[in-house]
């Protein structure tokens, strides 16, 4: 072979390595993910909580672009929202948990 298809040959291999890469992590190259349940996750591992075991997902109803996960993980319950932006799922601005007042037959929050 030449030296130029070989070179040529093996940016061709990079290129589709790198792209197999970029799906196998759900990852887009602008930062946001191919699922929102993926983002979810990773809301979660940045906070060092969970995994969760996620009760609900609600679809916000004038929003079908974010979903709010509510879930549990020990003594704690968490709502964490996700946000559909261009072809992938961001972080949203609310992630949160909150400890179980297990003396109480409902934790309210925002007193």
């Amino acid at each position: 072979m030449k030296r130029k298809t070989l070179i040529t040959l093996c940016e061709w291999v990079a290129a589709v390595a790198l792209l197999f890469l970029l799906f196998k992590l759900e990852v887009y190259p602008l930062g946001t993910f191919r699922s929102a349940d993926a983002t979810h996750a990773l809301s979660e591992r940045s906070l060092h909580y969970g995994p969760s075991k996620v009760a609900k997902k609600v679809t916000v109803p004038f929003d079908s672009h974010q979903i709010v996960y509510l879930g549990t993980y020990k003594d704690w319950f968490s709502a964490d929202l996700v946000v559909k932006r261009g072809f992938g799922w961001e972080l949203g601005s609310g992630e949160s948990g909150i400890k179980i007042d297990r003396s109480k037959p409902l934790t309210i929050v925002g007193e």
